[in-house]
Formats: structure tokens, C-alpha cells, sequence
């Protein structure tokens, strides 16, 4: 099976679940910021590594970088949500974001 193929069948399910379970009271209601999450991982994945000449209905990031793509557009929020994120160890409580280097764009 594709990488892409693979990737979109996880995210899509996993999301799905998490977003059932914890309305059917399951998972606790926070569940959902992780469904968010896979879901801008998925949206970043289809970015990355779109394909398709014509803009997929509901996939739009899945088509190629082209002038009236919403690839920028998208780009551009998704670094400005990235460089908010915070990385916190488990284990003490504490932040060790900057002992990790992210693309800052």
C-alpha cells in the first residue's frame, strides 16, 4: 500500500473514532484536540504532497501548488498555529520546546 494512501485511511479513521468515541462519551470530551490535530496533520501531509492537476472536492490541499491554490493561504496559518505549540515532558511538567528545532517559515 502508498505511503499517501495509507496516511489518509489512518487520519480519516482515527479521526472519525475519536470524534465518535468522545461524543458517545467514551473518550473524554478533550479527545477532540487530538481528532483536531490528526485532521491538520492529514490537511499538512495533503499539502506537502499533492498530486492532482484539478482541486479534489473536499481535498483541496491535494492539488498541485498552482497561483489560485489555497496552498499559501493555508501555509501561512498553519506556521503561525505551529510556532504557538508547545512541547511539555510528560514525566516533569516541563516545557522543552527549545531543545527541539522546527521550521519557523
Amino acid at each position: 500500500m502508498k505511503v499517501n494512501i495509507a496516511a489518509a485511511q489512518l487520519s480519516y479513521y482515527v479521526t472519525a473514532c475519536i470524534e465518535t468515541w468522545a461524543a458517545s462519551e467514551n473518550l473524554p470530551s478533550e479527545a477532540v484536540y487530538t481528532a483536531e490535530f490528526v485532521h491538520k496533520v492529514d490537511s499538512l501531509f495533503n499539502s506537502l504532497n499533492g498530486y492532482s492537476f484539478s482541486l479534489p472536492k473536499g481535498k483541496p490541499l491535494k492539488g498541485v501548488l498552482k497561483r489560485d491554490s489555497p496552498h499559501i493561504e493555508y501555509w501561512s496559518k498553519i506556521l503561525l498555529e505551529l510556532r504557538d505549540r508547545k512541547l511539555i515532558d510528560k514525566r516533569n511538567n516541563k516545557d522543552v520546546s527549545n531543545q527541539f528545532h522546527f521550521i519557523k517559515g
